[in-house]
């Protein structure tokens, strides 16, 4: 089962140095515990201090000699300033982005011998979807793992809250049959489901058809919680 960790800052401080400290240090505890994937979900940091973020979880994945990719929420771009593995595109964004990281990745390649390229990662393609449609269109413009969302449930964070009504928490998720669904429209895409994924419902989303499951809240819990999974 593939393990992917999103950040949330606010959940690991309230200054800003305790939030950088202690992203580092999950990417470090991630690392350690079997996460392939890390999306760094900064996206209001400035550009500057996102790099800089981006930039020392990978020394904590290296020092503790892991393989788990840093994503960064953000344009291709600003992964490349940064030597992330890869980006992340929300479902709203992943259609005028497409074009930008092939170019990318084309240019890579042409400017390095044949024997560097095959060292050398090409930038890793992470996608929201929240529709059999959206899975489609991924799907065709092969990307490497599809985030299919809300199975479960989506919670509202407050910081958010203003985009939905002021009185809900969550929404409701699409469920189980919507992800199979998904799954098999993706392939050979893994998918990997999101949203309300928790240590108990994890094998369902498997069962479902699922590689993997992607979360926020049981990441920055005890990898007690979520270790036994991968």
């Amino acid at each position: 089962m593939l393990l992917y960790a999103i950040t949330d800052r606010y959940l690991v401080g309230d200054q800003p140095a305790a939030q950088r400290d202690g992203l580092i240090a999950l990417a470090r505890v991630w690392a350690e515990n079997g996460v392939a994937l890390a999306q760094l979900r900064e996206k209001d940091l400035p550009v500057e201090e996102l790099i800089a973020l981006a930039q020392a979880m990978q020394r904590a994945v290296r020092d503790v000699g892991a393989t788990t990719r840093i994503l960064l929420n953000a344009s291709p771009a600003v992964a490349r300033a940064a030597g992330a593995d890869g980006v992340h595109l929300p479902a709203s964004a992943a259609a005028q982005r497409f074009d930008e990281i092939r170019k990318f990745n084309e240019i890579r390649s042409q400017s390095i011998s044949d024997a560097a390229s095959s060292t050398l990662r090409s930038l890793w393609i992470s996608v929201a979807c929240h529709t059999q449609r959206e899975v489609e269109q991924a799907r065709d413009q092969n990307v490497d793992c599809i985030l299919f969302a809300p199975v479960f449930e989506k919670r509202i964070s407050s910081r958010f809250r203003g985009e939905y009504s002021e009185d809900m928490d969550t929404l409701p998720g699409v469920g189980l049959a919507a992800l199979a669904a998904a799954c098999s429209a993706a392939h050979p895409v893994p998918v990997l489901a999101l949203g309300g994924v928790t240590a108990h419902n994890a094998a369902s989303c498997v069962a479902a058809g699922a590689s993997g499951i992607a979360a926020i809240r049981l990441f920055h819990g005890s990898p007690r919680d979520w270790s036994a999974l991968r």
